[in-house]
C-alpha cells in the first residue's frame, strides 16, 4: 500500500473528529490555516453526532423497525455507531 503525507494526514484528521474534536481543535492539530479546510474532516462526523442525538431525542416514543426492514443508509450509520 503507498502512503502520502496527505492521506496519513487526512485519516488522522478523520478520526480525531469522530472522536469529537472541534474545528478549531484539528486546525491547532494540523496547522491549517483557514476553517473550510477542516471543516471537510468534520462534516460526516457531525453529521452522525447529530442523527445519534435526534433519534436519542425520540426515546420512547419511536417505533423500532423489524430486524432486516431499516434502509441502507440507516443500517449503516447504525453499524458506524455501534
Amino acid at each position: 500500500m503507498h502512503c502520502v503525507f496527505h492521506g496519513l494526514r487526512k485519516a488522522a484528521l478523520t478520526r480525531l473528529a469522530d472522536a469529537g474534536c472541534t474545528t478549531h481543535e484539528l486546525a491547532a492539530i494540523s496547522g491549517h490555516k483557514t476553517l473550510s479546510e477542516v471543516e471537510r474532516y468534520t462534516k460526516g462526523a457531525d453529521q452522525a453526532r447529530l442523527a445519534r442525538a435526534a433519534m436519542e431525542g425520540i426515546g420512547d416514543q419511536s417505533v423500532k423497525p423489524e430486524p432486516g426492514k431499516v434502509s441502507k443508509p440507516l443500517n449503516r450509520l447504525e453499524k458506524k455507531l455501534g
